[in-house]
């Protein structure tokens, strides 16, 4: 089983898999997506000695994150797959964090300015309640277990900081084994709450 994961939601990672050999490319802090997701793609398959059409399953983080940023990641793989006429499977980055762990969890993403997202999972992974975002002056009321990445744990230095990429490995092989992927159009993107230009807009109204 060979597979393809993306993640341009929070910086850039790709991940190749080949007969079980893992290839990977990450730069968490890289905001232009789109320069590099490609030809980073053509390196690592070079790399493997395999082409697009030997990648039997995509994957995509779905966000949230950078609105822009997921749909870079999302569109890429909808296309491989959709040209390849293989399987896909889209995983929102909350739940990837949850990977971080086998307990119950709430699992936490930085935005943007003083926003957050959240969610709980309990130890399946699951999301045991709505994904939302909140203020920074609302973290202080998480209670329990919780993971995040590196900028959030800035503010939540008790929480547990996961390694990104590891966690969407995890994720990704997990889904694989429980058969949980579908066709390009099933894979739509997770934004949790409204983009600044439809705030805006309703601002106005």
């Amino acid at each position: 089983m060979n597979w393809l994961a993306l993640d341009t939601a929070l910086g850039v990672k790709i991940i190749l898999s080949v007969n079980g050999k893992i290839y990977k490319f990450t730069d968490e802090e890289y905001k232009m997506a789109s320069t590099v997701l490609l030809p980073k793609i053509d390196e690592l398959l070079s790399k493997a000695n395999v082409t697009i059409s030997d990648i039997d399953v995509f994957a995509t983080t779905i966000g949230p994150g950078s609105f822009t940023g997921i749909r870079i990641a999302v569109n890429t793989a909808r296309a491989f797959a959709y040209a390849q006429n293989k399987p896909i499977i889209g995983i929102d980055c909350l739940t990837v964090g949850a990977y971080s762990c086998e307990a119950d969890c709430t699992s936490v993403l930085y935005g943007w300015g003083d926003n957050y997202y959240l969610a709980k999972f309990d130890k399946t992974h699951r999301m045991t309640e709505e994904a939302k975002a909140i203020k920074e002056e609302e973290l202080s009321a998480i209670s329990g277990f919780t993971v995040t990445d590196k900028t959030t744990s800035q503010v939540i230095p008790s929480a547990y900081v996961y390694d990104g990429t590891e966690c969407f490995i995890k994720a990704v092989e997990d889904k694989l084994a429980k058969n949980e992927f579908g066709s390009y159009n099933d894979i739509k993107p997770f934004y949790v709450m409204p983009s600044q230009a439809e705030r805006d807009l309703a601002n106005k109204k």
